[in-house]
C-alpha cells in the first residue's frame, strides 16, 4: 500500500487527477476547489503541497484508492494548467 506521506502533491495536481477519474469542478472558492461525482463531494485546498492528512481525507471522501490516483498522476504533467479547471 502506498502512503500519502511518501510523495508530494499540490492541490492543483489533485484536482486535475480527480477530474481524470470522473469528478467535475462544481465551483472554485478562495482557497479551495469543490468537485463532485455520483454523490461524492470533495473539497481540495489550494495548497502548494497537500499535507498527508488532507490527501488521506480527500481520497477517502472521493472513494479513490492511492493506486488509482498514482496511475492517473503517472500520465499527467507535473504542473497542470489551472485555466482548464474553471467550471
Amino acid at each position: 500500500m502506498v502512503r500519502s506521506d511518501t510523495f508530494s502533491l499540490s492541490g492543483a495536481e489533485c484536482v486535475v487527477a480527480l477530474c481524470q477519474l470522473g469528478f467535475a469542478v462544481v465551483r472554485r472558492e478562495v482557497g479551495a476547489t469543490l468537485l463532485g461525482r455520483a454523490g461524492h463531494v470533495v473539497v481540495v485546498p489550494d495548497r502548494l503541497v497537500l499535507p498527508a492528512s488532507a490527501l488521506d481525507g480527500i481520497l477517502s471522501a472521493a472513494d479513490v484508492s492511492y493506486g488509482a490516483l498514482l496511475r492517473v498522476l503517472d500520465d499527467l504533467p507535473t504542473q497542470p494548467e489551472l485555466t482548464v479547471l474553471a467550471p
